[in-house]
């Protein structure tokens, strides 16, 4: 994502991940607790998981285009990317027939905790990774064995080529 800089300045400067969540978080919390208080919580989760699912599928697939073979060197090219400026700590580990993604620091589940927001970061960020795999890559198959968010110690995911 690029953001124009002053008005007839015409500079262009690209934002990180984590500024574009912190971004998101500003416009879509008011937006989800309104669509709580109007439709019940139920139905809130569901439309904010329907809509953040389909813009990460979107995402892997333009993500895919940068990496043609679709293999898991794409998958670690993101995960740095979504760790740049040190907003994870993260290790990727080779495993067989696949790919195991730690992460012991995670500045956008730090954001969310802050914010006293914990859900709509598990819906904002953390439910983006399976729905971007899928669209990346329709021979991988995302799973998370451990979520910050959802009170472990790190994470923990696993991208597995699919026989």
């Amino acid at each position: 994502m690029a953001v124009t800089g002053p008005a007839g300045q015409g500079r262009e400067q690209a934002i990180s991940t984590f500024q574009q969540r912190r971004i998101e978080l500003g416009v879509l919390a008011p937006v989800y607790r309104e669509l709580v208080d109007a439709a019940g919580h139920e139905l809130a989760e569901r439309i904010m998981l329907r809509t953040v699912s389909g813009l990460a599928g979107n995402a892997g697939s333009a993500w895919g285009k940068l990496y043609p073979d679709r293999d898991l060197a794409g998958i670690r090219a993101f995960w740095k990317k979504l760790a740049e400026g040190g907003a994870l700590d993260v290790e990727l580990h080779d495993i067989e027939n696949g790919l195991e993604v730690t992460v012991r620091r995670c500045d956008y589940a730090a954001m969310y905790i802050e914010s006293g927001l914990e859900e709509l970061g598990i819906l904002l960020s953390c439910s983006r990774d399976e729905p971007f795999a899928a669209g990346y890559s329709g021979t991988i198959r995302f799973s998370r064995r451990k979520g910050l968010l959802e009170g472990e110690e790190c994470c923990i995911m696993t991208y597995e080529k699919k026989q």
